[in-house]
């Protein structure tokens, strides 16, 4: 049977409480139930130490087991020592993220003969999830305040509102809700006719990420750009096949875009003016690389790995943060934890271009290549363990997975 009919390939239908209580448990979370998301996975601790114990770990993936532990392990320490965050927030940093690699892994393991059907099935969960929670509460925000302008005026910025609890959610977590949405682009050009995608799929995908886009536009989000930019771009090289009716697909689309300026030049329907006087137009032609504040505070960041090796946010930088996950760990807590975290997003990277080359079903291939592009840029971009909690925890549970998958999987060579 072709690996790649991923419809028909996992006809046994993933049924059981067991299950049924783990999805429920990943939704409340991720959409910070009432506010109280963050002590949800307390709930599923039992459960991941009780299957430990039935599964087996390969060396590789117990080598990402312990350099994940030794990082958290030292962070942690650090910014208890320092004071950066409260015991229990710190507490959270310590055991989220191993708790959700190790899940990814046992979910594998344990319904090995459903792997792809289970890990797509947990991947939309988590998408869906933190897209609907983005979204909804901008939504809700724009209820509040009429519109975006209303809501720059009232709370000073590009903010929205939490619809649980009412607290602010700044522009960098509103964008790192909507990425793994705002990633989904690709899916829509997979082929329906060749069983690489249902009907259903791509209805679903179309809905998410026309509100991600949605939602991102208001907020005049420059990243969610690059995201659909940079997914986009992975898929070509790592997913898509060169083929005639691909170059006819790729040609038509160019002239689509062609067709597109023009009407943009000749202001039809209104639409240059539309967009010229758009905030994220303003943003988008504004932008100045060298002197972009977060490409500073790169360079201020790194500067300051040398000069106060242990952190402490002893380094004077123009932003409150690198926005950078591996320049953030460095300003925080040092170059130990660095060092760790570098060498982890390398066995990580391994793991994920190993999936990717090996003969797995195209739309989990897809799906997995889609989440990869959208936390390459929240990383390369935001401070995530800083406040996103929940979108590192995300990236942890994938890893599992996909390690698990490579470990059951005959793998190409990935040089």
């Amino acid at each position: 049977m072709n690996n790649k009919n991923f419809i028909n390939r996992d006809k046994p239908s993933i049924v059981g409480l067991e299950f049924i209580l783990i999805y429920i448990a990943l939704i409340l979370y991720t959409i910070n139930f009432m506010g109280m998301g963050d002590f949800i996975p307390l709930f599923l601790f039992p459960y991941i130490l009780l299957s430990i114990t039935k599964v087996s770990f390969n060396k590789s993936f117990l080598l990402i087991v312990g350099l994940l532990i030794s990082f958290s392990l030292l962070y942690s320490l650090a910014i208890y020592y320092y004071n950066f965050a409260s015991p229990l927030s710190i507490l959270g940093k310590l055991i989220y993220p191993i708790m959700f690699l190790l899940l990814g892994y046992n979910i594998v393991s344990l319904k090995y003969d459903m792997k792809y059907k289970i890990i797509r099935h947990f991947l939309l969960i988590f998408i869906i999830s933190l897209s609907s929670y983005g979204i909804i509460s901008l939504i809700n925000t724009l209820q509040i305040y009429g519109n975006i302008e209303g809501v720059f005026s009232a709370l000073g910025g590009r903010v929205a509102v939490d619809f649980w609890n009412g607290n602010l959610i700044s522009a960098t977590s509103l964008n790192s809700f909507l990425s793994l949405g705002l990633a989904l682009l690709p899916i829509l050009f997979l082929s329906v006719k060749k069983n690489e995608v249902s009907l259903f799929m791509k209805l679903l995908v179309m809905i998410v990420f026309t509100l991600s886009l949605y939602a991102s536009l208001q907020v005049s989000s420059r990243t969610g750009v690059l995201i659909i930019g940079v997914s986009i771009i992975f898929h070509l090289f790592y997913i898509e096949k060169l083929t005639k009716r691909k170059v006819r697909r790729f040609t038509y689309f160019i002239i689509s875009i062609g067709a597109l300026i023009f009407l943009y030049s000749l202001n039809f329907f209104n639409i240059k003016s539309e967009i010229t006087n758009s905030y994220i137009y303003e943003r988008l032609v504004t932008t100045d690389l060298r002197n972009d504040s977060r490409i500073n505070a790169w360079g201020e960041a790194f500067n300051g790995l040398f000069t106060y090796p242990l952190g402490g946010r002893e380094a004077t930088l123009s932003l409150n943060y690198a926005h950078n996950i591996w320049l953030d760990i460095g300003y925080d807590t040092g170059i130990i934890p660095t060092i760790l975290f570098v060498i982890l997003s390398f066995l990580v990277t391994v793991e994920l271009i190993k999936f990717i080359r090996t003969d797995h079903p195209i739309l989990l291939k897809s799906l997995v290549l889609c989440m990869s592009s959208a936390f390459l840029v929240i990383f390369l971009l935001e401070p995530v363990l800083q406040g996103l909690g929940v979108y590192f925890t995300i990236f942890c549970f994938l890893i599992g997975a996909v390690t698990k998958v490579n470990h059951l999987s005959k793998s190409k060579n990935i040089c």
